[in-house]
């Protein structure tokens, strides 16, 4: 991972020249080996971010400044974005901008991904997501075009918080 641990300033990167939306907080849903590397780099260029994961010590680990993960310099990164209040970590969804849903596809006997987890990930992000939020999915297991049409439907089918 190639990273420094400056914290960019507090302007957020995203927000839209027209002033419409504003990209101000991220939530990575899923803080394993793709969610914490990516919500530590998004936190390090000055946005901020809601990191949520279901295990209470993946969560008491990142708030303290430790990764629960090894990678190569994620630590330092890690610590530098905690100590400047720009990532924390929780085990359930909190408001945010954006949510990027992290969380793993294993794959079935059959070579289909499983997408239990995704679909959890969603029904937990439905009380805090309002018009105007973006939802997005990283994950490298799940083919493209392979079972998007079936999360659209159940992300169409959410019922959105306040």
């Amino acid at each position: 991972m190639l990273m420094t641990n400056t914290i960019a300033p507090a302007t957020p990167v995203a927000a839209r020249a027209d002033g419409k939306h504003r990209i101000e907080t991220v939530s990575v849903v899923g803080l394993g080996y793709v969610g914490l590397p990516t919500a530590a780099l998004l936190a390090s260029r000055g946005l901020n971010v809601v990191g949520v994961d279901v295990k209470q010590e993946a969560v008491d680990r990142i708030n303290s400044g430790a990764a629960h993960i090894s990678e190569p310099d994620l630590d330092i990164v890690l610590s530098a974005v905690v100590r400047a209040e720009k990532l924390k970590a929780y085990t359930t969804p909190q408001p945010a901008d954006v949510f990027l849903i992290a969380v793993p596809t294993p794959i079935n006997a059959d070579k289909t991904a499983d997408m239990t987890l995704v679909q959890s990930a969603l029904a937990s992000i439905a009380p805090v997501i309002k018009k105007g939020d973006l939802i997005t999915y990283a994950n490298a297991a799940v083919a493209p075009g392979s079972k998007l049409a079936e999360l659209r439907a159940r992300q169409d089918k959410l019922v959105y918080g306040a």
